[in-house]
């Protein structure tokens, strides 16, 4: 009966202990101590998860106890993680605390701005607008202009000059640099692109920048000078403006981009009234 009852023993002593689950409790706040609402609270290797209440407390009632991995995570917040102890009864875990996380904006964000992301030539705008290159002429300084010669945003323009006829034609040219490639007379468009040849512009030795509408050139005749008060200011989205080659981006970096290069873009958006 004792060599029976010893090996009863033995047998229980060897049986793997089995335990019940236990719970795991706590709250979530942020860095002033303010409870975070609806965080979600979870321990993957158990595919256990519960969402803090309005006091940012939260309660995991079924975790076996050992070494389990706490995740905790809300839109907002840096994610947190944290390998835990959980032992037999209940166990309080200490306040976590979540970081905001800092959102970064433009320092001047208008709602049109925020839709030139869907436009391919406004969005490489905004990325030369950042890093410094060139200069340019936004939606807000245009809408003062509505009802002027868009000659008008030229006039004001650091190396820029505006070159006029008593006919309210305008054309742009710079103040300084080198006369045309081929030091040829150019000829002045109209508004409907009919040829104004000016003899006395060959002599001035002025330096025209190429001109584009929305990526394609306003005159494709040679030394020919496309006439700009054809277009308003408040159908214009923006206006950049490269000083030469040097600065042009490649979209617009051709063998005639030498006395800089300016880009009209027309307005797509309008807002709608309220």
């Amino acid at each position: 009966m004792r060599r029976w009852l010893s090996l009863v023993g033995l047998m229980l002593l060897a049986t793997p202990r089995r335990y019940s689950a236990q719970a795991v409790a706590g709250a979530v706040q942020d860095s002033m101590g303010r409870p975070i609402t609806g965080a979600s609270i979870s321990i993957p290797a158990l595919r256990q998860a519960v969402e803090t209440n309005e006091k940012g407390g939260f309660r995991l009632p079924t975790v076996t106890p050992g070494l389990r991995m706490l995740t905790v995570r809300r839109i907002g917040y840096a994610p947190w993680s944290r390998l835990i102890s959980v032992r037999e009864g209940d166990n309080a875990l200490p306040p976590i605390v979540l970081a905001r996380l800092a959102v970064l904006l433009d320092t001047v964000v208008t709602e049109e701005q925020l839709r030139w992301r869907e436009d391919p030539l406004l969005r490489e705008m905004a990325d030369n607008m950042k890093i410094g290159l060139g200069h340019f002429i936004l939606r807000p300084a245009l809408e003062k202009l509505t009802g002027l010669h868009v000659s008008t945003a030229f006039e004001q323009q650091l190396g820029l000059r505006v070159v006029k006829d008593g006919s309210g034609h305008a054309w742009i040219a710079k103040s300084r640099g080198i006369s045309s490639l081929n030091h040829q007379c150019v000829q002045l468009e109209d508004r409907t692109s009919l040829v104004i040849p000016i003899d006395a512009e060959c002599a001035a030795n002025l330096c025209w920048p190429k001109v584009y509408l929305d990526n394609q050139p306003l005159s494709v005749r040679p030394n020919s000078i496309p006439e700009i008060n054809r277009f308003a200011p408040e159908n214009l989205e923006a206006i950049e403006m490269y000083a030469g080659a040097a600065q042009t981006p490649a979209r617009y970096n051709t063998v005639n981009s030498q006395c800089g290069v300016v880009v009209l873009h027309s307005r797509k958006y309008v807002k709608k009234p309220n």
